[in-house]
Formats: C-alpha cells, sequence, structure tokens
C-alpha cells in the first residue's frame, strides 16, 4: 500500500514537473479525411483539472465538447455539471464563448490529462485535438487515480473569441440540454 502511494506521488510529480507555463496559444488546425481545416486561433484556458464522479454518474456526465455562448448556459451547465469548480470572473460573453470538453479515462485504474494542440471541425462539432501521450508536442502527464467507485474525468474549459468558431457549428449548449453519454 505504501508502494502504491509513494509511485502515485511520484507520478503526479512527475507530471507537474513537465507542465510548461501555458496559457494563450495560437493553434493552426490539420486537415484529415474526417474534419475541416480552421483558421489559425487563439485560445485561453480558464479552467483545466479533474473532476470527481462516481462510476455510476459516467453515463450521465457530458462526453465530448460543447460551446457556451452566454452567462445563463453558462450558469445552467455549472450547477448541473460542474458543482464546485471554484471560478472568479466570467468570460466576456460578448465577445468570447467557452469551449467544455471532457476526458474520461482509457484505463480503468487511472485518468490522465494533456494539452490543447489545436481545434477541428468534425461532423458539425468543433472540438480540441490534444497532444499524444507519445511525445509530440506538450503532453504534461497528470494522472490520478481511479479506485473504490472514483471515477476521475479532465476537463478543460477554453475561452475561445465567437468569430473563431466557425458558423456552422452544432455542437452548442443551451439551459435545458440533455447530455448524457448515448
Amino acid at each position: 500500500m505504501i508502494k502504491l502511494i509513494f509511485l502515485s506521488i511520484l507520478l503526479i510529480l512527475s507530471g507537474c514537473s513537465n507542465n510548461s507555463s501555458i496559457n494563450t496559444k495560437a493553434i493552426t488546425s490539420q486537415q484529415d479525411s474526417a474534419s475541416k481545416e480552421i483558421k489559425t486561433i487563439s485560445f485561453d484556458y480558464f479552467f483545466r483539472g479533474f473532476i470527481t464522479i462516481e462510476e455510476n454518474q459516467v453515463k450521465s456526465y457530458p462526453h465530448g465538447s460543447y460551446i457556451i455562448e452566454n452567462a445563463e448556459d453558462w450558469g445552467a451547465f455549472m450547477d448541473k455539471y460542474l458543482r464546485g469548480i471554484p471560478y472568479y470572473s466570467l468570460p466576456d460573453f460578448s465577445k468570447e464563448s467557452l469551449v467544455f470538453s471532457a476526458n474520461f479515462p482509457a484505463k480503468p485504474n487511472y485518468s490522465a490529462s494533456y494539452d490543447i494542440k489545436t481545434f477541428i471541425i468534425s461532423e458539425g462539432n468543433f472540438q480540441p485535438e490534444y497532444f499524444s501521450p507519445s511525445g509530440d508536442g506538450i503532453s504534461n502527464r497528470i494522472y490520478v487515480q481511479n479506485v473504490n467507485g472514483i471515477e476521475h474525468v479532465f476537463v478543460n474549459l477554453i475561452k475561445i473569441v465567437k468569430k473563431d468558431i466557425p458558423k456552422d457549428t452544432e455542437n452548442i449548449y443551451h439551459v435545458g440540454d440533455i447530455l448524457a453519454n448515448s
């Protein structure tokens, strides 16, 4: 048990030591067969961190990426999905939108976080593309354990200037939307 705790602390510390100071990034999209190229845009991280949920809540938690365009939708989204996340200011919703993106663990025993590389639009959804854990670009590799019916989902909330989000985007959150995993 002590070895497991020590190993967990080492993994967290190694992830923190790889973390670079990232706030604003200029990005360029890539084109593949399933996505549409997007011009270079800038974004700011508004929140990044792990959300702890119980395993029985996984299906009812939002999967994928959603754009939040106004304070009313933001309040409803926070009340339903992000209770307890501290924030001290709101984006200027007249000029900016928030993009919510959740990363669910690929392995049952742990969750990891990764930095955003770019954004793509795929099948009408505006979504981030992450640096891969294989080493291209920055991968901050912060890990947490999933044990005893608890799961950690890594959440990114990103501020993007409204004019940089494609007009044909479909994944926009509105008050009352149900975002359960199907």
